[in-house]
């Protein structure tokens, strides 16, 4: 005897509201995870994610879980199903964009996307004019670093507590390239 304790509209429910109450923890933890798989070599060793990533992340994941509950809601029939799948198609653009906004150090050099855009920036050490730190005098705000490039460019990181682990690498590249540095 086969028996049919469940309905399908049920796990689909189910899987909805556990993608929902998620959000916050996979918003946090794929980038990380993306960006190691898709970006990083043997010679990176530091990536940044600005607040935008995040909430491109939550809301990526937010469109997966209406896709779900959706399902769960509708019972299932076929207008539900196309809405689904619409709603999944349009969850790929904020998470696309949240997957290629990063900011990404290596030996080889610096590598960013600026937000809503397909194109990778990347700079190698020679490139970098001069590196200024803003100190931050207040003590809830962290303090950032600005580096500014030959072509006029510049990118800033903010100086995390993931930065000043991997912070000796930087000054390490900035005495081997000896690019000058201002604090402000």
């Amino acid at each position: 005897m086969n028996y049919k304790n469940y309905e399908k509209k049920h796990v689909y429910g189910v899987i909805g509201f556990l993608i929902i109450i998620l959000i916050p923890y996979a918003s946090i933890l794929f980038p990380f995870i993306v960006a190691d798989v898709l970006f990083a070599s043997n010679l990176t060793w530091f990536f940044q994610f600005s607040n935008e990533t995040y909430l491109l992340y939550g809301a990526g994941f937010l469109l997966w879980g209406i896709a779900a509950l959706t399902l769960a809601f509708r019972n299932i029939d076929k207008k539900s199903i196309v809405i689904s799948v619409f709603i999944l198609f349009f969850s790929t653009a904020p998470l696309t964009f949240g997957v290629l906004h990063h900011k990404e150090l290596s030996d080889e050099g610096i590598a960013f996307h600026n937000l809503m855009s397909f194109e990778i920036q990347k700079y190698t050490w020679e490139e970098v004019d001069h590196v200024v730190f803003h100190l931050s005098k207040e003590r809830s705000k962290p303090s950032s670093i600005e580096i500014k490039f030959k072509d006029g460019k510049q990118i800033m990181f903010v100086k995390n507590d993931h930065f000043t682990a991997n912070y000796y690498l930087f000054t390490q590249k900035m005495r081997d390239y000896n690019i000058a540095y201002a604090d402000e």
